[in-house]
């Protein structure tokens, strides 16, 4: 059983993916996050 939020979270990532944008990797995400927090 999947919970609501794990289809949404599922839906928002066949979106993503069918997209074309490539997904971003483990050092992206945290330079994204890092930023958003107001890093550098």
């Amino acid at each position: 059983m999947v919970s609501p939020l794990g289809r949404d979270l599922s839906k928002i990532a066949q979106r993503i993916a069918s997209s074309g944008i490539k997904p971003l990797n483990r050092r992206e995400v945290a330079r994204e996050v890092s930023e958003r927090r107001g890093g550098r």
